[in-house]
């Protein structure tokens, strides 16, 4: 019931709002559950949940139709991204859980690489360990992941080229800082990566460990060439459950979108770039599960407030979790203090 009065009070304060002019959109598909969603020149990627075996399909969306890929089911969203091999060839990298796999090193969850014109699924031998490896992306052939000990807590970010050899170890990149300032940090996480052109974007998040307070979340840059690192982005994870998601690299910028599970006044779509001013698209969706910005259109799967498919307070006529596509947003100039 108090679920249910949130949601309903969310709707109320979202209808009052001002009015916002809204981009021309195309609903593609719709989902049983929330899920992420990762493009690359115009081929989608993103975890379909089936009810008929109660577990999720790595999926992908093309010119040719929607498709799963031939990779075992997952009872939890796949983390997987879409990129290219050295050749240029679209490639989807993935985490699994190495007990589904044949290839898999003794651990937790190790990385997938599946070529979409073959079909072919090799697990990622020269960068897998016993340890978590997770949130992998892909770019030109070369992987950044994070590896994790305690499910995937105190991660450490990596990257490595897909034909690297095995003996030659991957090279570490600054991630989740243990300390900032004179405060310790407890409960790191990262929770999305995204490379692209020898940078990588970076979504995470942690406590202070001197404080029982909100998490902290960040959007943060990191440069490959010489390891450098700065703060893009962060924000608190209040009672409204606010939260990045959907990092995409397009037309020098960094773009991902901020959402909450029960309504953001400040919430709509950022991108940065270094030496430039912010740009925002205010668009206040109650809740986003994945997003994708490409430069010149959005994806974003849609859901109701509380993060669900399906809620009494939604009309039955309305798809349950649409992808929908759309034109570019409406970016406005916003100053670097309502970001950081």
């Amino acid at each position: 019931m108090r679920r249910h009065l949130l949601a309903l009070s969310t709707l109320v304060a979202l209808a009052l709002l001002p009015t916002v002019a809204r981009a021309q959109e195309t609903t593609v598909t719709t989902f049983e559950r929330p899920t992420e969603v990762r493009e690359h020149d115009g081929t989608l990627v993103y975890s379909a949940f089936d009810p008929s075996i109660d577990a999720y399909r790595l999926t992908v969306l093309d010119a040719q139709g929607e498709r799963a890929l031939p990779v075992p089911p997952s009872p939890e969203p796949f983390q997987a991204d879409i990129g290219t091999n050295t050749a240029g060839d679209p490639q989807v990298v993935f985490a699994l859980d190495v007990g589904e796999q044949e290839g898999g090193r003794a651990g937790g969850e190790d990385l997938f690489v599946i070529a979409l014109g073959s079909g072919r699924v090799r697990p990622v031998r020269n960068a897998n360990t016993g340890l978590d490896e997770a949130t992998p992306t892909i770019d030109d052939g070369r992987i950044a992941f994070s590896r994790g000990f305690d499910e995937g807590a105190d991660p450490v970010v990596y990257t490595k080229r897909l034909v690297a050899p095995r003996e030659r170890p991957s090279t570490r990149l600054p991630g989740v800082p243990e300390r900032i300032g004179p405060f310790a940090t407890t409960d790191r996480r990262v929770t999305e990566l995204e490379l692209q052109d020898g940078r990588l974007g970076q979504i995470i998040r942690y406590l202070f460990q001197e404080s029982a307070g909100s998490r902290s979340n960040e959007v943060r840059q990191v440069e490959l060439d010489d390891r450098s690192q700065r703060r893009v982005a962060e924000q608190s994870t209040g009672e409204n459950g606010q939260f990045f998601v959907g990092l995409s690299f397009a037309e020098g910028y960094l773009s991902w979108y901020t959402t909450s599970l029960f309504g953001n006044a400040r919430g709509g779509a950022y991108r940065y770039q270094p030496g430039r001013a912010y740009r925002y698209a205010e668009d206040r969706l109650a809740f986003l599960s994945g997003f994708a910005w490409t430069g010149d259109t959005t994806w974003q799967v849609r859901a109701n407030p509380g993060g669900e498919c399906d809620d009494e307070f939604t009309d039955e006529a309305e798809p349950p979790c649409p992808l929908v596509r759309t034109e570019d947003l409406a970016w406005e100039v916003v100053a670097a203090d309502r970001v950081r």
